[in-house]
Protein backbone atom coordinates (compact mmCIF):
# COMPACT_ATOMS: atom_id res chain seq x y z
CA UNK A 1 0.00 0.00 0.00
CA UNK A 2 1.50 3.39 -0.98
CA UNK A 3 2.50 5.64 1.89
CA UNK A 4 0.11 8.40 0.75
CA UNK A 5 -2.94 6.12 1.08
CA UNK A 6 -2.20 5.21 4.69
CA UNK A 7 -1.33 8.55 6.29
CA UNK A 8 -0.88 8.64 10.04
CA UNK A 9 -3.40 10.86 11.76
CA UNK A 10 -2.74 12.20 15.23
CA UNK A 11 -6.43 11.95 16.18
CA UNK A 12 -6.77 8.26 15.30
CA UNK A 13 -6.82 5.90 18.29
CA UNK A 14 -4.54 3.38 16.61
CA UNK A 15 -2.39 4.18 13.60
CA UNK A 16 -1.26 1.41 11.27
CA UNK A 17 2.15 0.94 9.69
CA UNK A 18 2.03 1.66 5.94
CA UNK A 19 4.61 -1.11 5.35
CA UNK A 20 3.21 -4.08 7.31
CA UNK A 21 -0.17 -2.78 8.64
CA UNK A 22 0.73 -3.45 12.30
CA UNK A 23 0.14 -0.98 15.12
CA UNK A 24 2.36 2.13 15.39
CA UNK A 25 3.51 3.52 18.73
CA UNK A 26 3.90 7.30 18.91
CA UNK A 27 6.92 8.79 20.62
CA UNK A 28 9.92 11.06 20.14
CA UNK A 29 13.49 10.79 18.91
CA UNK A 30 15.62 12.90 21.27
CA UNK A 31 19.01 14.46 20.67
CA UNK A 32 21.37 15.81 23.29
CA UNK A 33 22.91 19.29 22.90
CA UNK A 34 22.55 20.17 19.23
CA UNK A 35 19.52 20.32 16.91
CA UNK A 36 18.76 17.16 14.94
CA UNK A 37 20.01 17.66 11.40
CA UNK A 38 19.08 16.03 8.11
CA UNK A 39 22.07 15.55 5.85
CA UNK A 40 21.63 13.88 2.44
CA UNK A 41 23.93 10.91 1.76
CA UNK A 42 25.59 12.93 -1.00
CA UNK A 43 27.01 15.31 1.65
CA UNK A 44 29.62 14.32 4.21
CA UNK A 45 30.28 15.48 7.75
CA UNK A 46 32.87 18.23 8.03
CA UNK A 47 34.97 18.00 11.21
CA UNK A 48 32.17 15.94 12.75
CA UNK A 49 29.48 18.54 11.97
CA UNK A 50 26.61 18.40 9.47
CA UNK A 51 27.50 21.56 7.56
CA UNK A 52 24.85 22.52 5.03
CA UNK A 53 22.30 20.21 6.61
CA UNK A 54 18.70 21.06 7.49
CA UNK A 55 17.64 21.28 11.15
CA UNK A 56 14.59 19.14 11.87
CA UNK A 57 12.27 18.87 14.84
CA UNK A 58 12.10 21.30 17.73
CA UNK A 59 14.86 22.62 19.92
CA UNK A 60 13.10 23.79 23.08
CA UNK A 61 15.30 22.53 25.89
CA UNK A 62 16.22 19.27 24.15
CA UNK A 63 16.09 18.62 20.42
CA UNK A 64 13.35 16.19 19.47
CA UNK A 65 11.23 15.05 16.57
CA UNK A 66 7.93 13.18 16.84
CA UNK A 67 7.77 9.77 15.25
CA UNK A 68 5.67 6.63 14.98
CA UNK A 69 7.50 3.32 15.46
CA UNK A 70 6.48 -0.06 14.13
CA UNK A 71 7.92 -2.69 16.43
CA UNK A 72 7.19 -5.41 13.85
CA UNK A 73 9.20 -4.10 10.89
CA UNK A 74 11.46 -1.83 13.00
CA UNK A 75 10.76 1.41 11.12
CA UNK A 76 10.11 4.89 12.47
CA UNK A 77 7.96 7.29 10.46
CA UNK A 78 8.62 10.98 11.10
CA UNK A 79 6.37 13.91 10.24
CA UNK A 80 8.59 16.99 10.16
CA UNK A 81 5.57 19.31 10.42
CA UNK A 82 4.49 17.81 13.75
CA UNK A 83 5.82 18.93 17.14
Amino acid sequence: MPLEQNKIKENEKESKCPYCNNRLVSGFIYGSHYPLTWLPESKKLFLGMAMGGESIGTFKGRPRVKGYRCEQCNKIIVNLNEE
